[in-house]
């Protein structure tokens, strides 16, 4: 049996608040009809991706049934935290559901990195020292409203998703070569080589680094090297120049830097990126 919510007119003659209760129910239940029940909602599931060092996306699908023999037309709203920290709000300004079918709906959300860490630098800082992902909540309701003669039945429906984003990698940075350009009287001209790999699958933007030399268990040299260059997936060779000074080194880092320069290692540490 079809069944129309709409105002239902009445003889019974009502007295104060007794009218509007007729008026409710008759709206309510004519010909038998039933209130209607709020769609059902279920989670299909989410896909995570990194877009960039500082932005992941999250996608959340959901199956939506509406078990009413009217078609239903609302808005969903949504926000998402990281780690307990409230970072995004979202509206779907329209959601439209037919009468005794079910539907897909599809909540795309932005997260940005750095606002769950406060910083670049923090979020470098966490990766440096192990952290490999980061808790998502998603959470929101889908709101309905029947129109039911001079009243309107409001349906809502919580959402939630709960998942895990996987943190960027640092760009990894190793020797290759330490080559001798010129040696003399005061001091020594040298060319690092290096070989940097970006594992993350979009570009990552090397503003800088600190480096220092070591041999023979001795830290000797440091000092910042500021590429300003653009990583690709994959490796790529970033070389840069220095000069050391003999009146800055003792007598054995200035023998292993005339006669044994392979046995010289580089460290790296605090990167910059963006």
């Amino acid at each position: 049996m079809s069944c129309t919510f709409g105002f239902v007119k009445t003889t019974m003659l009502c007295k104060r608040n007794l009218c509007s209760v007729v008026v409710l129910a008759s709206a309510l239940f004519l010909g038998g009809c039933k209130q209607p029940a709020p769609p059902q909602l279920s989670l299909i599931g989410s896909e995570v991706s990194l877009k960039s060092f500082t932005e992941a996306m999250v996608i959340s699908k959901f199956r939506i049934t509406n078990p009413n023999p009217l078609p239903l037309v609302g808005k969903a709203s949504y926000s998402l935290q990281l780690d307990d920290k409230h970072l995004v709000d979202g509206i779907i300004p329209r959601v439209e559901l037919a009468a005794a079918d079910e539907s897909e709906l599809l909540i795309q959300t932005a997260v940005p990195l750095v606002s769950a860490f406060k910083s670049l630098g923090n979020l470098i800082s966490n990766i440096s020292s192990g952290q490999k992902e980061v808790e998502y909540l998603l959470t929101g309701d889908l709101e309905f409203v029947v129109a039911a003669g001079l009243i309107n039945i409001p349906l809502m429906v919580p959402l939630k998703a709960v998942g895990e984003i996987s943190l960027p990698e640092l760009p990894q940075v190793s020797l290759k070569e330490i080559e001798v350009r010129k040696i003399d009287f005061t001091g020594i001209d040298l060319r690092i080589k290096t070989k940097v790999i970006n594992p993350n699958a979009f570009s990552v933007f090397l503003e800088g680094l600190n480096y220092s030399l070591t041999a023979g268990g001795k830290k000797f040299f440091s000092g910042n090297f500021a590429p300003a260059s653009e990583l690709e997936q994959g490796q790529k060779d970033l070389p840069w120049d220095l000069r050391i000074s003999f009146a800055d080194v003792d007598g054995d880092i200035l023998d292993i830097l005339r006669n044994n320069i392979e046995d010289i290692s580089l460290e790296t540490e605090n990167l910059s990126l963006k």
